[in-house]
């Protein structure tokens, strides 16, 4: 069977998760190809995996936000050319991982596929967690109904550019297979969806292949804490701020920096111990609370390691799986509440986040990780999220459904 794969290439867990996935199908004897920009097909090279080039997704006018995608122009053009690629690819299957362009492409050259989203990337939507930012508890019923005025313009610019290409078809989802990285109940789609799979987290082991500094030996677990804002979230004003007033109240700091800016922005202390990237699921095991971004991987590394963690979200996903966390009682969150930051945020409005970030005061934030330390993650939670065999899970899953169809 030839698969190609074709990844988001703005966010490292949908580059990371899909080649994990077709890392499993390869072993599996197929034929996998991989379509990203140049400058990431490194990532395909440490697992073997065939590339080809394909640019980068965003639009001229609009780089830094999800917004081009309801830009029916801009769907339909980048979809033109990965239509090109993919008929003299010929695949049996696409492997999407939340690339619409892509997905577009596929359905108008009638190419199964397998889609990978978390279930908040469902079109049917999802059932919203609990929201709580300090006393403040956020309905259900607003989040719902935000959340459902903001697909529909994405939908429509998808559905129009996919009738461009192929005035036959309706609907860009339609027959599409889901693969959902997390576990069965983690979140709960609206709507029954009978083509899908969870098959549990999808992780990137080469992250874990750096050793660990031996800096970190000498930190007492029970009094460090780790501060990691992934690819996407904090700051170097932000996170050295936090670092400072945990270092006054007798904790030590390990800080992942994730590449975002310079290890020299940060305070310097025999307490404190910096790195552009570390092997997150090894420092679990040496501190007893996360400070993150409320990225869904370092939440799951976390939650596998039995550390309590505290979420300060810097994008609306984020902000559900934080909120989720907490609904699970095995994390907190921070998120300074206001009806207009909220609704900007499902507008993909980074600015509000960010913002609400900068503005929470340091001695909150310490107050709350003095709190979080008493949270208990049980060992059914640990296993809960367990992603040893989730490719694999993954993998077989998508050889049922193309042998089915």
């Amino acid at each position: 069977m030839r698969i190609v794969i074709i990844p988001f290439n703005r966010g490292l867990a949908h580059i990371t998760r899909s080649l994990m996935v077709g890392q499993a199908l390869k072993a599996r004897g197929h034929d996998v190809t991989c379509l990203l920009p140049e400058d990431l097909q490194h990532f395909a090279k440490a697992v073997d995996i065939d590339c080809l080039p394909t640019p980068h997704l965003q639009s001229e006018d609009n780089s830094a936000s999800f917004e081009s995608h309801s830009d029916a122009n801009f769907l339909f053009k980048r979809a033109k050319d990965l239509q090109k690629q993919l008929t003299e690819l010929s695949p049996d299957l696409a492997l999407v991982d939340f690339h619409i362009p892509g997905l577009i492409a596929a359905q108008s050259l009638n190419i199964h596929i397998a889609y990978i989203t978390h279930t908040t990337g469902l079109q049917t939507g999802f059932l919203a967690p609990r929201i709580v930012s300090g006393s403040v508890a956020i309905p259900k019923t607003l989040v719902d109904h935000i959340s459902k005025r903001a697909w529909p313009k994405y939908i429509k610019a998808f559905d129009c550019a996919l009738q461009r290409l192929d005035l036959k078809k309706k609907h860009v989802f339609d027959g599409v297979e889901y693969i959902i990285p997390e576990p069965h109940g983690y979140l709960q789609p609206k709507q029954h969806i009978s083509q899908k799979a969870f098959c549990g987290p999808i992780l990137w082991p080469a992250f874990e292949k750096s050793p660990l500094p031996v800096e970190l030996d000498s930190f007492p677990k029970e009094n460090t804490v780790y501060i990691t804002g992934g690819g996407t979230g904090f700051d170097a004003k932000f996170i050295g701020r936090v670092a400072k007033e945990l270092i006054a109240r007798d904790y030590w700091v390990v800080i992942s920096t994730g590449g975002r800016f310079e290890l020299t922005d940060l305070p310097k202390s025999e307490r404190i111990l910096s790195a552009s990237f570390l092997p997150g699921s090894a420092v679990m095991d040496r501190v007893s609370v996360v400070l993150c971004h409320g990225g869904y991987g370092t939440l799951v590394q976390a939650a596998q390691k039995g550390v309590p963690s505290l979420s300060i979200p810097v994008n609306v996903e984020q902000l559900i799986h934080a909120a989720r966390f907490k609904e699970l009682e095995i994390g907190e969150m921070l998120w300074p509440f206001s009806l207009k930051r909220l609704l900007a945020s499902w507008k993909n409005d980074l600015g509000a986040f960010e913002a609400a970030v900068n503005n929470i005061p340091v001695s909150l934030i310490v107050d709350k990780i003095e709190k979080v330390h008493k949270i208990h993650v049980s060992s059914k939670m640990q296993t809960w999220f367990d992603s040893s065999n989730s490719p694999q899970k993954a993998a077989e899953y998508i050889k049922n459904l193309v042998f089915k169809k």
